[in-house]
Parts: C-alpha cells; structure tokens; sequence
C-alpha cells in the first residue's frame, strides 16, 4: 500500500509542480488545479485521509490528462497511459485503504476483519 501510495501521490504532486511552475501563461485554473494536485499527492503519500485524497488525485489527473486546463509548458508531461494507470491506482487506494504505514492507521488504528470459522449452513 505505500507504494502504491508513493507512486500515485508523487506522480500527482511532480505534476503539479509543474503546473505551479509554468511562467509563461499562469491562469487560475492551471494554479488551482496544481494545488488541488500538490495537496491531494502529498496527503496520498503520507496516508493523510487516504480514500478522499485518493480520489482527488485521480480526479485532478484526470482533469490533466482531458486537457481541460491548458497543459504545463515544461518538458515533463504525463501521457495518457500514464494518467490511466495512476487514475486507477488512485481509485484502488480509496477502496482499498491507507494501510498499515499512514497517518490514517496511526489516527484511528488498524482494521481487523474476523472472519468465524463456524459458518451455518443452508
């Protein structure tokens, strides 16, 4: 889980950079939607509110990879492959969860799912 998280945060938070970066045209939507981006990666990788962040991270890759905002003018640019992988990684993080090394399993602990061995049958 925390490479997973490592590797769908930090793709979002690199891109992101370049979005806050970009000095040739800055408009509001590029500056948004790198904060949105910075700020939901880095949250994914430290595991802070997994599955919201999670979903933020695919939603700002995918508002990147449609080109709804002018891309970033820098030499780094996630193709669409690329942002197909990290949307789905992002969507499987917030349905599988944080994992044992967050902040999110350091706040509300561990979940255990027990499962009895008696099972009574139909």
């Amino acid at each position: 889980m925390l490479l997973l998280r490592t590797i769908a945060g930090g793709a979002a938070a690199s891109q992101a950079g370049l979005y806050l970066a970009d000095a040739t045209e800055p408009t509001a939507g590029s500056w948004a939607l790198g904060l949105f981006a910075l700020i939901s990666g880095l949250a994914l990788i430290a595991g802070f509110f997994t599955p919201g962040a999670a979903v933020a991270v695919s939603a700002a890759t995918l508002f990147i990879a449609v080109t709804w905002i002018p891309p970033a003018s820098a030499s780094f640019r996630m193709d669409r492959v690329a942002a197909i992988l990290v949307i789905v990684d992002g969507l499987a993080l917030a349905l599988l969860g944080p994992g044992a090394h967050s902040i999110d399993a350091y706040l509300f602990g561990r979940r255990e799912i027990i499962i009895p061995h008696d099972l009574p049958h139909r």
